[in-house]
């Protein structure tokens, strides 16, 4: 729960420093093929820098029927489902200035955390072992990650681009069972590549 406090507080810090700015420009930005960090909102301070957040979601359910008599006397029906909710937030560096008509190379930083909730639909909701598991998880598929990235938007007015990037995402997760006295580390690490449709206000 404290990595959750911290990432609300930056976020909020974040949400203040891009609204007291006195001339920022709302500037509202999808990438079409990308997955995740796929939409952003961001204030534009000056020329060169973009302070911006955004906030994916995704839920999966499965159900499982069926009968193994060798296992289970009776028919079993289980649905399990999940669902995850990722803020992020970064900085947008222009090397060259916005302006309508010319191309502006960037870099680009980006913090993100998955927030991963689930019910495995088996046993009660007093069953701690389930729970366990559960909570095991959850913190399994809820990491933290890190974008750094080059691109460059060609502005064709001062209120639309498009552009592409190319980046590397970094994802990290830690899970702990106390019963099993057991720490799972995870850590993954892959290039991307996206095209920017973006639009100012």
């Amino acid at each position: 729960m404290k990595g959750v406090k911290y990432f609300a507080i930056a976020l909020v810090l974040a949400f203040l420093a891009m609204a007291t700015g006195a001339q920022a420009q709302v500037i509202f930005g999808v990438k079409p093929a990308a997955q995740v960090q796929s939409s952003y909102f961001g204030f534009l301070a000056g020329t060169s820098m973009v302070l911006q957040f955004g906030l994916d979601y995704a839920r999966v359910k499965v159900e499982v029927k069926g009968e193994v008599e060798e296992l289970l006397e009776a028919p079993f029906d289980v649905e399990t489902s999940a669902s995850m909710m990722m803020p992020h937030g970064g900085l947008k560096l222009y090397l060259k200035p916005r302006a309508a008509g010319t191309t502006s190379p960037y870099f680009l930083v980006d913090l993100f955390k998955a927030f991963t909730s689930m019910d495995l639909g088996v046993g009660d909701g007093d069953d701690e072992a389930v729970q366990d598991i559960e909570e095991f998880v959850q913190d399994l598929l809820s990491p933290w990650g890190l974008n750094l990235a080059f691109g460059a938007e060609y502005h064709f007015s001062e209120y639309f681009s498009m552009g592409g990037e190319y980046g590397f995402r970094h994802l990290m997760s830690t899970a702990e069972m106390e019963e099993l006295d057991m720490e799972i580390s995870t850590s993954l690490g892959h290039t991307y590549a996206a095209i920017s449709v973006n639009f100012a206000f």
